[in-house]
């Protein structure tokens, strides 16, 4: 059995200018169905700014959600609550693909506390730009640490949402420290890396061919 991790395209995913974290917190949501964790997300969000911290907390949070939002009856006043908050800018909404790139450039964290995934690509995208990975351990990521190149959850409900985002909003430097993590993560993961794993399988069956 031969392991190749899939690519990321280094040159279109990369840091791009982010806001003072302090100042300005910027997260990219993927989780906009069920399946992918929308209902924690909202719920985390709705405690996240309910919380006394928060309320302290001079910053503007700001979430943009990758995608039509599936409509879930249960969410929406919790949504409205997070949405209609003074110090938070949500937006919903598809983005084409550079748009998206761009907007994980300026982003500190991507949140997809799925409940299934294959090999999610927007995992690695989010982590060469930077963009902390705040995921559940359903992502299909192989060898990466929570706390070293983003966190994993460690349940799949809104209290361990609230205490992830917590930790990185009111912890600038943990920002900064977990998203260069990130970025060395996606660094082992690029195209470049993936074509020549490739053609090493190709190389040694080849060879194993001609030799039989």
């Amino acid at each position: 059995i031969a392991h190749v991790p899939y690519g990321v395209d280094l040159q279109r995913f990369r840091f791009g200018l982010k806001p003072d974290p302090a100042k300005e917190f910027r997260l990219v949501a993927r989780a906009t169905t069920i399946r992918k964790g929308i209902t924690v997300t909202v719920g985390g969000l709705q405690r996240l700014v309910r919380s006394e911290r928060f309320a302290k907390h001079a910053g503007i949070l700001r979430v943009d959600f990758l995608g039509e939002i599936e409509q879930v009856a249960s969410l929406r006043s919790a949504f409205a609550e997070v949405a209609g908050h003074p110090r938070v800018r949500l937006t919903v909404g598809h983005r084409h693909r550079e748009e998206t790139a761009q907007m994980l450039g300026q982003a500190h964290a991507l949140i997809l506390p799925s409940v299934s995934e294959g090999m999610s690509l927007a995992v690695v995208e989010a982590a060469a730009c930077g963009a902390i990975p705040i995921i559940s351990r359903y992502c299909g990521q192989d060898h990466f640490e929570s706390g070293r190149h983003g966190l994993i959850l460690a349940e799949l409900d809104d209290i361990a949402i609230e205490a992830a985002l917590s930790e990185l909003l009111f912890y600038p430097a943990r920002v900064l420290e977990l998203g260069r993590g990130a970025k060395a993560y996606a660094c082992a993961r690029d195209w470049a890396k993936f074509e020549a794993g490739v053609a090493q399988i190709y190389t040694r069956l080849f060879a194993e061919a001609s030799a039989a």
